[in-house]
C-alpha cells in the first residue's frame, strides 16, 4: 500500500487511479494523518450486484408489478450479497 499526501494526490489523480486499476491501494494523508484510501472495486462483488439488479428488473417485469415493495427490494439486495 502506497501513501500520497493531499497535494500530490490532487496533482496526480490520473496516475493514482491507474495504479488502483492495477490492483494497488493508495492511502491519502493530510498533515501526516491518513484520511482516505483508494482501493480497487471488487469486480466479483460488483458482478454479483449487477446480477441482483438484473434479477430485480426481471422480477418486476415478469410480475408486471410496476412497483416493488421495500421488502422485495431488500430481499433482492440480500440475495445479491449472498451469491
Amino acid at each position: 500500500m502506497d501513501r500520497s499526501n493531499e497535494y500530490d494526490s490532487h496533482a496526480n489523480l490520473d496516475d493514482l487511479i491507474d495504479r488502483v486499476e492495477r490492483g494497488e491501494e493508495v492511502v491519502i494523508s493530510r498533515a501526516g494523518k491518513a484520511v482516505a484510501k483508494l482501493t480497487p472495486i471488487d469486480s466479483q462483488r460488483h458482478a454479483r450486484s449487477d446480477a441482483a439488479w438484473d434479477r430485480l428488473i426481471n422480477f418486476s417485469s415478469e410480475h408486471n408489478t410496476g412497483r416493488m415493495t421495500m421488502d422485495e427490494i431488500i430481499a433482492a439486495k440480500k440475495e445479491g450479497q449472498k451469491n
